[in-house]
């Protein structure tokens, strides 16, 4: 069952050698790279991936992030437009993430940056989703591909 009451968000380094959607990496030595960026509901299903540089902040891509979410069908009723919770993990630890979560209606889980705060319940969850995904080759990475983000829904 798709979960859209506790949505986690999280970015994770891929080698990329060229393309629009490299830039120098933070975490390999500053050799190109590229950042996936997901969305993932309770369960592990991907709503949102995008793409960006390997040196963009995680809390940059927020916003493009949840823009690129689409309304969940399947229930009776209207469409589930809106998420209510979001997990996230330190790097989404800035006061331009906590506004636009606050201008959606969002709740953050967000542990704050140089603590040791516990918000990490269900965090396995979205690194899951990243390793699953990762394993296929064929994942955007490298700009070879038309687009620089891909929308799941």
């Amino acid at each position: 069952m798709i979960e859209f009451d506790r949505v986690m968000i999280d970015g994770s380094h891929v080698r990329a050698k060229r393309g629009a959607a490299t830039g120098p990496s933070l975490v390999d030595r500053g050799r190109t790279g590229s950042k996936h960026h997901l969305l993932t509901c309770g369960n592990g299903f991907p709503f949102v991936v995008e793409l960006s540089a390997a040196n963009v902040n995680d809390h940059r891509m927020l916003a493009p992030v949840l823009d690129d979410l689409r309304p969940l069908r399947g229930r009776p009723g209207p469409p589930r437009r809106r998420i209510k919770n979001l997990i996230t993990d330190r790097g989404y630890d800035y006061p331009s993430a906590y506004t636009e979560l606050q201008q959606r209606g969002v709740t953050g889980y967000t542990p704050r940056r140089g603590t040791r705060d516990k918000v990490t319940a269900g965090r396995w969850i979205v690194e899951q989703a990243f390793a699953l995904l990762h394993q296929y080759r064929a994942w955007p990475s490298d700009g070879n591909t038309a687009s620089t983000s891909t929308t799941h829904s």
